[in-house]
């Protein structure tokens, strides 16, 4: 009878084990296309038409050290592993190290509506696991709801201040927790709480976790599609807690990467439908408006000019068999691209018209790229509607003055929001109706995300409307409309079947 090959295998912050060859052949060939993925530099320089000199062709997600012949894998990756070794027949042995504390009584006051139920419970029937939930869903609530359950000492990490707040301010209203009792590891402050501490990727990634690692028996790392960026990656697989969770709305990346959400993490063990909290009065449907600018771009149409030649250039050199001698393709000149359409005088003059007439009796985002770009749509909108109260928030304002701003949005003091880039995630203002799309944009997490914003229910609030201004005789905006439109239909969202020009 032939002798059953048998790994031993020890689980902490990762997975290690030492690498008999030639009896672990056939498991490091089954799991080594898992953990090796096309790198996004290197596809991007290719693409590009530049030879990728120094980027990896592959981004590996384990660690061979070839003194020892330790293997150190991903420990999201466990469940997987686990089943490649069985299935080919090897018998393993597992050796935990995690840290597991004893449990604490949490006083909880969170009331779970009949979809975050069985999300609550897919969680907390595993170790590991990913939580994949709408905007407006109520993740946060559901993350509290699940850690309180298990009791023991959390670390909830994030990378945005305004997050660590909103999650802070959550677990004071839900779980009766006092400001006191919750640590933070961020802003300054390095302070463990006794169950909650909340840190910053940012700070984290600055510090020796080991100091800290015994004092966590779980994690929680909220917007965990985040995972791929090295911050990420490098803070949770320093950490051995014997529960690890990840909360994300939109697990898909434009980069390619989101496999590594899983690996560093664990499996997607829930997914809440949109369709089931839209039905359950969780979030808004919003109707959708496009409205044209009618703008025309030098830049793009040099741009095109100098790719028409680039392509003819390819042309004459194939004819003349040396097809293996093409040019780059030009690039595409982003930042001068759009300095030249947000700083249109009739783009901005059109974009400012609307809101004069749309904004008043509504709570309004305007979404822009550039600080630059709102500061003069809202000056010619106070020329325009001086009654409209506005206010600008930006990362570049600090965290005090933002905050600010956004209570005062809350209670109603202001009427149209300007932002730039910050929607993304973590802005909770329930009674926002309206938002404005004036500078593209076709991320998926950007797109879905910032729509999430004006999807939550609040007192009085009718209706919800995205308006997207359009340049469709620019090549690459109008691209990007046709990709946002398909995200809107994923959300519920009635943007018609035709390619319509509609004007306001």
């Amino acid at each position: 009878m032939k002798d059953v090959a048998r790994i031993r295998i020890q689980v902490d912050n990762a997975i290690r084990f030492k690498v008999e060859k030639p009896a672990h052949n056939a498991l490091l060939l089954a799991i080594k296309p898992d953990l090796e993925l096309p790198n996004p530099d290197y596809q991007r320089a290719v693409r590009m038409g530049r030879k990728p000199f120094r980027i990896e062709e592959t981004i590996r997600c384990y660690e061979w050290d070839r003194r020892t012949g330790v293997l150190s894998l991903p420990r999201g990756y466990l469940g997987r592993f686990l089943e490649h070794a069985r299935k080919l027949g090897y018998a393993v042995d597992e050796e935990y190290d995690t840290v597991e504390l004893p449990r604490q009584t949490i006083p909880n006051l969170i009331e779970l509506r009949e979809y975050q139920i069985p999300a609550v419970e897919a969680l907390t029937s595993v170790k590991q696991g990913v939580l994949i939930a709408p905007p407006g869903a109520g993740k946060t609530e559901m993350a509290l709801e699940v850690l309180a359950r298990i009791g023991e000492p959390v670390l909830w990490v994030t990378h945005k201040q305004d997050l660590a707040i909103q999650v802070r301010d959550r677990a004071v209203s839900r779980l009766g927790l006092k400001v006191s009792e919750i640590g933070i590891i961020g802003r300054g402050e390095e302070r463990v709480g006794k169950w909650l501490t909340i840190g910053l990727v940012q700070t984290l990634r600055r510090r020796d976790l080991s100091q800290w690692a015994d004092r966590w028996g779980a994690v929680m790392v909220d917007e965990c599609h985040h995972t791929p960026a090295a911050t990420f990656r490098e803070v949770v697989h320093q950490l051995p807690a014997h529960r690890r969770y990840g909360l994300t709305g939109t697990p898909e990346r434009a980069d390619g990467l989101h496999p590594m959400m899983e690996l560093y993490i664990g499996p997607i063990v829930h997914r809440i439908d949109p369709a089931v909290v839209r039905s359950q009065g969780g979030t808004v449907t919003p109707r959708h408006k496009t409205i044209a600018t009618g703008v025309r771009s030098e830049v793009w149409d040099r741009y095109e000019g100098e790719v028409a030649a680039w392509s003819r250039t390819c042309e004459e050199l194939a004819l003349q068999g040396k097809g293996d001698r093409l040019p780059a393709k030009p690039m595409l000149p982003w930042n001068e691209l759009m300095e030249d359409l947000l700083t249109h005088e009739e783009r901005n003059v059109k974009i400012v018209n609307v809101l004069a007439q749309w904004a008043p009796g509504h709570a309004n985002l305007v979404m822009t790229s550039r600080v630059s770009h709102a500061m003069e749509l809202q000056e010619r909108l106070a020329a325009v509607n001086p009654d409209l109260r506005t206010v600008i928030i930006h990362h570049g304002m600090g965290l005090t003055r933002r905050q600010e701003a956004i209570e005062a949005m809350r209670r109603g003091e202001l009427d149209v929001m300007f932002a730039v880039d910050i929607p993304k995630e973590g802005l909770d203002i329930p009674r926002l109706d309206r938002l404005y799309f004036t500078a593209g944009g076709k991320d998926p997490i950007m797109v879905k995300q910032t729509v999430g914003r004006i999807q939550r229910p609040h007192p009085g609030k009718e209706d919800a409307l995205v308006v997207d201004f359009v340049d469709f005789d620019v090549g690459v905006m109008r691209i990007h409309y046709y990709q946002r439109r398909k995200l809107y239909r994923e959300l519920g969202m009635d943007v018609g079947t035709k390619s319509l020009r509609r004007t306001a």
